[in-house]
Formats: structure tokens, sequence, C-alpha cells
């Protein structure tokens, strides 16, 4: 039987929806999908130095006496790649893809033609099987402490199945939407802080909109007057899931955020800024030009307002969303089209 081997490196929030996935393929395909949680050397060596491989999931896929290496790279940023991996693997999927923003990066060529889009969001998710989990031990050669490794435990026992976001589809409406979105503290963020900011205080001054809103994360001086307590992921999950309408806004560097997966999993409609990641590709799945079109916190609230007085469109495209995500960009539909390439690659 074919082997796919996931390395433990990554963080589940970043392997899960790729973990899931391919433990639902796998019987289909006759493959068997476990981690090792040794860290091979050709590894070690390629991660050495490099900051981010907890955003990295990285995998070999073995038949006999053929073996092919991919990761999936899901940093915020479009521009970065990690060279060294990018060296190792046969593959290089990434998920913040933009045409263009490597071009300035020295590479090889021979290198620079294994980074293909993966076109799929990512969202924190678990696994049902414990051999999947990922490392959860410290590691001296990886520079991992015992913080890590509680980090890991708890998300382990925090983050949702797949199986419950589905259920959470027919959850009750309790409000119009939630709004509770992270203020980050370096300075670089001060556009992405400004925007949830003002999205957060016209919401709150509207009498039409009856919304759940607030910030959380590092906060003063303005952002302070809507501070809110965090809550657990799944049950942030439950009132996004409660909610008529979702609100996307870009995450750090302009990247997919996290709710844009999760809004679209849970069969919302949406209101949102526009999305920069491979934009081509996203504008040409059904519905999403529309819903993702706000880039001033004005015409976004108004956009909302409009939205909910309408049942019967946000209903229908609440139906479109759940379509789309189920047959393109669930973890399933992720791992079949993550499959096929390596398969192609590797000439299997």
């Amino acid at each position: 039987m074919s082997t796919i081997v996931h390395f433990g490196l990554c963080d589940l929030a970043y392997c899960g929806y790729v973990l899931s996935g391919l433990a639902e393929v796998a019987e289909s395909r006759g493959l068997d999908v476990r981690t090792d949680l040794r860290v091979p050397g050709w590894l070690r060596k390629a991660a050495d130095g490099h900051e981010h491989m907890q955003m990295i999931p990285v995998f070999e896929f073995r038949d006999g006496e053929t073996t092919a290496r991919f990761c999936v790279d899901a940093h915020d940023k479009a521009y970065v790649v990690h060279p060294g991996l990018l060296a190792a693997v046969d593959v290089y999927f990434k998920v913040n893809y933009q045409p263009g923003a490597i071009d300035d990066l020295d590479l090889p060529e021979s290198d620079r033609a294994k980074i293909v889009p993966l076109r799929t969001p990512f969202m924190p998710i678990t696994t049902d099987g414990w051999n999947l989990r990922p490392r959860l031990q410290p590691s001296t050669s990886m520079g991992w402490g015992p913080r890590d490794a509680a980090r890991r435990t708890r998300q382990l026992r925090d983050f949702p199945t797949m199986e419950r976001i589905f259920e959470l589809r027919s959850a009750p409406k309790e409000r119009d939407l939630l709004f509770m979105m992270r203020i980050y503290s370096q300075p670089h963020h001060q556009e992405v802080n400004d925007f949830r900011y003002e999205v957060a205080r016209r919401l709150t001054a509207s009498s039409d909109i009856d919304a759940t809103v607030g910030l959380i994360g590092h906060l003063e001086g303005k952002y302070a007057e809507l501070a809110a307590e965090q809550v657990a992921p799944q049950e942030h999950l439950r009132r996004l899931a409660s909610s008529r309408i979702g609100v996307y806004v870009l995450g750090t560097h302009n990247c997919l955020s996290f709710k844009f997966c999760e809004l679209l999993a849970l069969g919302l409609p949406i209101v949102g800024q526009p999305i920069l990641q491979d934009t081509e590709f996203f504008y040409s799945l059904p519905g999403l030009a529309e819903q993702f079109h706000y880039n001033d916190p004005d015409e976004l609230v108004k956009a909302i307002e409009v939205t909910l007085s309408s049942p019967s469109h946000y209903e229908a495209t609440a139906e479109s969303n759940r379509r789309l995500f189920d047959e393109i960009l669930s973890p399933v539909s992720s791992a079949e089209r993550i499959l096929d390439h390596v398969l192609v690659t590797n000439g299997t």
C-alpha cells in the first residue's frame, strides 16, 4: 500500500485542514496516512534556521522504491518562501499565492517551477485520528520548548472537527452578525488594526444591525474602548454559526484569513473586503466577487444593512456558499487536488 507520511513539525492550526482531507480520501485511493514524530536528517537540514516551520506541514509520498516530497506553505506573506525546504521537496504548495509576488526572489528556475498555488483557504480544525497528531514533545534540534508542547496540546483539545462544523450549519440564528476581531501589536499591523476598528465602531453605532462586536488582543488607546473577552475556538464558531451573515476582513499582509474558510464552511452569506490572494481564481467561483467587494468601512456596513433587508437573497447566497465549500474548498476537495498534482509530478 502506498503511504503518505506527515512529519509532525507544523502546528495543528496549519496542518489539520490538510490532514483531515487526506485521512478522508486515503481509503478510496488505497493509501495509508500517518504522522512520523521523528525528524529525518534531510528535513532537519532543510528547516534549519527558518522561523515559520510551524506554518508549513511537510509530507513524503512513498510507493515502493518511489518517494516524492511535498509541503503546504500556509504563511501569510505571499512574497515569502522557504528556500531550503523549496530545494528539498518536489512540490511546494502555497496557500497565500499571488502571481508575481515571488518574481523578485533569488531562486533557481528549477525550484521556482515547484511552487504551485493550492487555492484552498485554511482554518484551524483537528482530525479524528490520534495517529495523525502533530509532534507534541519539545525538540531541542528544532528550537521547541515545553510552552510549544502545551500550546499544541491545547489545540488538539480546543479545535473542532470538520464534522462539528457541518453540524453547526443548522444552528438557530441568535443575531445578525458576530464581529470579534484580533488587534495585533507590530507597527506593520496598523492598517489592518485600523480597518477592523473602524468597521467595529460603525457596527456598534448602527441601529439597524443586531451585532455582537468586540476587539481582542493588543488593545491600547482607541482599541481598548471596544475590548471584549476572548472565547474558546469552538464557542466562537458556535456564535458565528448562530449569525445570519458573516463579515470578512483581510488577514495580515493581505492574506486569506482563517475567517474566509470558516464563514464559507458554515454556509453563511458574506459581506467582506476584496480578496487579494490569487484573485483571478477565487473571483471565478460563483458569488464571491459580489460578496468580497467592499474596501471602505462605511460601504461595508451599508452593504451589511442592504443584505439583511433581503432575507431571500442572503438565504440563497448561504446555500451557494455551502455548495461552493463542499464541492471546491473543503478539506477533501483540497486533498484530492494535492494528491492529483503530487501523483502526476511523480509519474504515478
